[in-house]
This record gives structure tokens, sequence and C-alpha cells, in this order.
């Protein structure tokens, strides 16, 4: 493989992915919008509990602290209640699956991923990997 072709392919891969993720991202972002702006969100309440820091001199106050103990019954709620207010409005996507199937069928279109480009003395060195094969 020549260097030339070698800039091809990859240029080729980066296009193809960028375009499916251009194209999903903007499709999703869409219907998101036009179905969320009929709307008011009422998201659920994410409870103050205020920590004072003092860095350097300053006061800094947290008051979502307590967040970062994620394996507290309190926390797993707070994230239980945010996952089911999100699968609620991801639900409402009119057509969601078909542009999921979409962006599934355009991904399998690479069948190689190529990855950790180095040049050294003048020449390209990479990792070529087949889709589905681990390395």
């Amino acid at each position: 493989m020549t260097l030339q072709s070698f800039n091809a392919t990859v240029k080729n891969i980066f296009r193809r992915h960028i375009s499916a993720n251009v194209f999903f991202g903007c499709a999703i972002f869409l219907l998101l919008y036009t179905s969320v702006t009929a709307q008011i969100l009422q998201y659920p309440e994410t409870a103050k509990q205020p920590v004072w820091d003092t860095l350097f001199g300053t006061v800094i106050r947290d008051d979502y602290r307590w967040l970062e103990e994620v394996n507290t019954p309190q926390v797993e709620s707070w994230l239980k209640e945010q996952a089911a207010f999100t699968e609620q409005l991801l639900e409402k996507i009119p057509g969601k699956n078909a542009f999921i199937e979409e962006y599934k069928n355009l991904d399998q279109i690479n069948n190689v991923a190529i990855r950790f480009i180095l040049k050294e003395g003048g020449r390209y060195f990479y990792s070529k990997v087949l889709k589905g094969k681990c390395r």
C-alpha cells in the first residue's frame, strides 16, 4: 500500500464515520427539538445539600457534593429518576428505531479500523484491525 492510497483510505473512513454521526446527531436533535419544544419539561428534583470548602483562602460552596457518593440509596434513587425521565423523552421520538437501524447499517460499512498512526523516519506505521476483532 502506498502512502497516497493509505491517506485516501484513512480519509474515506473518517468521512464515512463523520457523515454518519453528523446525520444521526442532526436527525435526533431535530426530532427531540420538535417533540420537546411543545411541552414544558419537568425535570426530577435535585436536592441541594451545601458543603463549604476553603481553597487557597477562598470559600467555595458545593451544593451537589452528595452526588459524588454514588453507592448511597439517595444517589441511586436520583439516578433512577433521571434515567426514567430520559427514557420517557426518548420514547416520544417518532421513527427512532428506523434511525437506529440506519445508523447500525452505516456503521457496518467500515470493515476495518485503522488506529495508532505514527510517522517515523519518513514512514507511516499503523494498526489495522478487522471489524469485530479485538486488539
